[in-house]
């Protein structure tokens, strides 16, 4: 998509859609989302995404200063972990090393149209002119930080959650090594070691994540098979790479790598779980009867709240997402990891 698409009449309504869409102060992603949900889009978020950064450049360039505010907020989700960068490093390996790199948001706001003068009645019942530009500044640190804590607890979960898991498979697999790595330590989640009289010796290197807006593509999946190699010589083994994750991009066709949908699908024939999913804490009943239990980790209970304004601050900027309480969400783990072994 490039400029030359806004010159005619439907790049010229594409640009409006935008500006009324922001007379509330919104992120790129943000207005793709509600112009698609309100049914005045026809096309993936992705690719409305894209629009809406040529429709906002379009904007600016044929605007006073007064007229608008932007502004970039180095506050977004990573684009991928680990990411990786062409060059030297204490790190780097096969000409490329890991790159710390942010997705920021681009916030706008078209100061020069008012609400009542919002030609489509769909744009004005999701506009909330309320909403001050620092506000909506607030909201998107907000969601990040929270975001990023959630993301933290799913690696937790499963780290903890890998050894009752092993230990409740019949016949029981020893575990021979588990080495965990920190939550921006670019390494794999959990690498783990193990053999059982039906299992040879072989290691399993665990990666989960709770992205659904940005899915695992198969690069990601490449980065990740290629840390698993590396390993094999280390551990002196072979090493699958499994993966945990609401949606992905596309399939790595190798019998070495197994990709699971997590949470399972509340739509199990669609196979995507339709959202973001956020952790919460369980019940304290709940708590009660599974702490100490061998069903769960010695770590367990890792969630201890229910992220409500965080859910509440996705809602607003039209995000989906998915509740799952810990202990369904470590049952489902375990499920998963159960499905590796013979």
């Amino acid at each position: 998509m490039s400029s030359n698409e806004f010159e005619g009449e439907q790049g010229q309504a594409w640009v409006m859609e935008v500006a009324e869409a922001a007379v509330e102060p919104s992120y790129y992603s943000e207005i793709s989302r509600k112009l698609i949900e309100a049914g005045i889009w026809n096309t993936g978020v992705y690719n409305g995404t894209r629009r809406v950064s040529i429709a906002v450049d379009l904007f600016i360039r044929n605007h006073d200063e007064d007229d608008f505010r932007f502004e970039r907020i180095q506050a977004g989700q990573r684009e991928g972990s680990p990411h990786y960068k062409l060059g030297s490093g204490e790190d780097n390996f096969d000409g490329v090393s890991p790159s710390d790199e942010w997705r920021p948001y681009n916030l706008f706001w078209n100061k020069s149209t008012e609400y009542e003068d919002i030609t489509q009645e769909e744009i004005q019942d999701f506009v909330d002119p309320s909403v001050t530009f620092e506000e909506k500044r607030e909201r998107i640190h907000t969601i990040s930080s929270m975001g990023k804590m959630n993301s933290e607890n799913a690696e937790l979960i499963l780290q903890d959650q890998i050894r009752p898991a092993f230990m409740s498979h019949t016949p029981r697999p020893t575990i021979l090594e588990k080495i965990d790595t920190g939550f921006n330590d670019p390494g794999v989640d959990s690498l783990v070691k193990a053999q059982s009289p039906e299992l040879p010796k072989s290691s399993f290197a665990f990666e989960i994540s709770v992205r659904w807006d940005n899915p695992i593509g198969v690069p990601y999946l490449e980065s990740k098979r290629k840390q698993a190699l590396n390993m094999e010589a280390e551990v002196g083994t072979t090493v699958d790479t499994v993966m945990m994750a609401p949606d992905f991009a596309g399939d790595f066709e190798s019998e070495f790598v197994h990709q699971y949908i997590l949470p399972t699908p509340l739509e199990p024939a669609l196979g995507k779980v339709l959202g973001t999913p956020i952790i919460v804490a369980d019940p304290p009943e709940t708590v009660e009867l599974a702490e100490g239990s061998a069903v769960v980790g010695e770590n367990y209970p890792i969630v201890t709240r229910d992220f409500e304004e965080f859910r509440e601050f996705l809602t607003s900027v039209g995000r989906s997402f998915r509740i799952v309480e810990e202990l369904e969400y470590r049952a489902m783990i375990a499920t998963n990891i159960t499905d590796l072994l013979p």
